[in-house]
């Protein structure tokens, strides 16, 4: 180690000294040429210049390796500061370095949607900007969405791009939704059947999932017992959706526990509440409680981003 610093400081005093040779040379050069003119023999001066050429051309070799040294050692150090990032254990600095980066980059997305994206909804729906709202509801799922799709990309793993096909779904039923909400009610239905099969890529269905369909299909029917003369017509394909959306959160209850299916089951759990809250809306107050449809289009993302999150963890 020792031999190692003696020679960078050697190499480094020469690179130092570069600037001093060439002004040298410079001076020979101005000297050979007012010789010349007086008619001295200059044989000396010019055996000076070469040697003092050589030396030059030398030192400017040298600087060269010690500018390479240099960045070398440069790469080194960003290749330690990488290591230790993705090899956290070996470091306590670097362990809360990462925690703090990997925290940060899973947040980020729901402040996207929560703090940026959702207010800019509700602020374009009052001012009666259907196109403008339409295009920012849209972006608000196409957050989670590319969440997910970084996280598949990085797992690649069978059921997460099920669940990224949901996003996807869903992503074009918010858009739809704005203008037909018995075509986004296909849509989202069709989100749903795209979301059980993930789950049952993730495992397969149990009685006990049946049980917990029973019981919260029930627990639904009670919620509504009022409403149900309202919806008339379109009772059966309301019906139909509620039973897709039931069951595709008692699978998510059902899952094996894990960090990942535990935000599964929240996600999923978050989204039958905002379809409930969004359902009550509708059939009591119409479009006019905008407390609701905020409460409602909240859970509604909380439950998309948790599925993209459930993707990394």
């Amino acid at each position: 180690v020792s031999s190692s610093f003696t020679a960078q400081v050697i190499l480094q005093g020469l690179y130092c000294s570069q600037v001093k040779i060439k002004t040298s040379l410079r001076s020979v050069f101005r000297h050979t040429a007012l010789l010349s003119s007086a008619g001295f023999n200059y044989n000396f001066y010019d055996h000076s210049f070469q040697v003092v050429r050589k030396l030059c051309a030398v030192s400017t070799l040298v600087s060269k390796f010690w500018s390479v040294l240099d960045r070398k050692a440069q790469i080194c150090r960003l290749k330690n500061l990488f290591f230790k990032l993705s090899h956290p254990t070996s470091n306590k600095g670097a362990v809360h370095m990462a925690q703090g980066i990997r925290i940060s980059f899973y947040i980020f997305p729901a402040g996207i949607v929560f703090f940026a994206l959702l207010p800019l909804y509700f602020k374009q729906k009052q001012l009666n900007g259907t196109g403008s709202s339409t295009l920012v509801k849209a972006l608000c799922s196409l957050v989670p969405a590319i969440f997910c799709l970084n996280g598949c990309i990085v797992n690649n793993f069978r059921g997460f791009w099920w669940i990224f096909a949901g996003l996807a779904v869903c992503l074009a039923g918010d858009v739809i939704s704005e203008y037909s909400i018995s075509a986004g009610l296909k849509v989202f239905a069709l989100a749903n059947l795209l979301f059980i099969y993930a789950f049952t890529v993730f495992a397969k269905p149990t009685f006990s999932s049946v049980q917990v369909f029973l019981f919260l299909f029930a627990m639904t029917a009670l919620i509504f017992r009022r409403q149900l003369g309202k919806m008339r017509k379109h009772l059966v394909p309301l019906i139909i959706y509620a039973v897709l959306l039931i069951y595709m959160v008692s699978l998510a209850f059902t899952l094996p526990v894990a960090v990942g299916t535990i935000l599964i089951s929240i996600g999923a759990l978050l989204i039958a509440v905002s379809n409930i809250i969004r359902a009550k809306e509708l059939l009591m107050c119409g479009e006019k409680n905008k407390r609701l449809h905020m409460i409602s289009l909240g859970l509604y993302y909380a439950g998309l981003y948790l599925f993209a999150l459930a993707v990394w963890v």
